[in-house]
């Protein structure tokens, strides 16, 4: 055995302890948080005795608790701060302790009970920062993940904001939290009875796409999303989607002077239709693709009422944007078969897909229809 591979299992033991280690002090620094709240709010005082019936007030055996705590009785408390745990969890320094001790236990479905218990109980969100980091730490332990993924397929209603919270911490870069990270969450929760809503793992797809990972964020939009298209070149040519806030779908208008529906043509089938102005520049819609390189062809059919002043356009993202393609306006009001031939290269790991506008020097009505939408490779 090679000296590097003897040392593995100390780097993954050292890991693993600097992980507990980070979990220990965020859940004391929680802890200190609750306890100082808790004073300003009075809520340290209280009575140095009990009586009998004090033992059916889960306050008064929380207190008793912690007494036994300050003494260094660790199972009386457990005890007592347990019942009063059980009795209720609106405590936040009841569930704060037993957070504690769970953490210390290796009890991570307790863990994760409590700490719900706590988001549970802070309408406010002061709490929440610092339960967040603890939920950071304890998804990047392979042996914690497990019992954070089971809490979060119940949809607690904290799991959208702390998944946009994890994707901003995964776009930042030097921080704890790394984009595959933020994909083992995010993918983990994809199925079950109680799968991710486009809203809930859209932060996850918006960082990969911010960083440039467009194939990434593809291949697991289609694992997410469940579309019956998803593997298509061109998804959604009917337009059965516009306006949704999916990254991948057709997007709404952006800005003034124009608007958009989808509408049933004469034929039965279905059309995009636009009305502009002529002189303003909105974005009127748009696909991201992420095609390899090669050579495709674009085909559509069209009928524009007025001066031809939209077009389709093919757009390079990436390390080398710019224009692949771009439609020529026809001074022609009958219904046409338009095409756009076009080639990524390597350099051109996505596209845009859009409709754009070419403003007048005055406002002229237009009214356009587009349908029949296809896209596919050449040879």
């Amino acid at each position: 055995m090679t000296p590097q591979a003897r040392s593995a299992p100390h780097r993954v033991q050292a890991v693993s302890v600097w992980r507990r280690l980070v979990i220990f002090a965020t859940v004391f620094g929680l802890g200190v948080l609750i306890l100082r709240q808790a004073h300003f709010a009075g809520q340290r005082d209280a009575p140095p005795r009990f009586s009998a019936s004090d033992l059916l007030d889960e306050h008064a055996l929380a207190e008793l608790g912690f007494q036994a705590d300050r003494r260094g009785d660790r199972a009386r408390a457990s005890r007592l701060i347990g019942l009063a745990g059980r009795w209720s969890w609106r405590d936040p320094r009841v569930q704060s302790w037993l957070l504690q001790r769970a953490v210390e236990a290796g009890d991570w479905t307790g863990a994760m009970a409590h700490a719900d218990a706590l988001l549970r109980t802070d309408p406010e969100g002061a709490l929440r920062p610092a339960v967040f980091r603890l939920l950071d730490v304890i998804a990047a332990d392979d042996t914690s993940r497990p019992a954070l993924i089971e809490r979060l397929r119940s949809a607690p209603w904290w799991r959208e904001s702390w998944l946009a919270d994890l994707a901003g911490a995964a776009g930042s870069p030097g921080g704890s939290v790394t984009p595959d990270l933020a994909r083992a969450v995010v993918i983990g929760l994809g199925s079950g009875e109680r799968p991710l809503s486009a809203a809930e793992y859209q932060p996850y797809l918006d960082m990969r796409l911010a960083r440039g990972d467009y194939a990434q964020a593809e291949r697991d939009w289609r694992l997410l999303a469940h579309h019956r298209d998803a593997d298509a070149l061109l998804r959604d040519p009917t337009f059965q989607t516009l306006g949704e806030s999916d990254p991948f779908a057709w997007r709404g208008v952006s800005g003034v002077g124009a608007s958009i529906e989808a509408e049933t043509t004469v034929d039965g089938g279905r059309a995009l239709r636009v009305d502009y102005d002529g002189a303003s520049s909105p974005v009127l819609t748009g696909q991201l693709l992420v095609l390899p390189p090669g050579r495709y062809s674009f085909v559509w059919r069209e009928r524009i009422l007025g001066p031809p002043r939209i077009v389709w356009r093919l757009r390079c993202l990436g390390p080398a944007p710019r224009v692949l393609a771009q439609g020529s306006p026809i001074d022609d009001q009958s219904w046409r078969v338009r095409r756009l031939a076009f080639e990524p290269t390597k350099d051109c790991p996505a596209q845009e897909l859009e409709l754009v506008p070419q403003p007048g020097e005055r406002r002229d009505q237009v009214t356009a229809w587009f349908a029949g939408l296809t896209l596919s490779r050449r040879s």
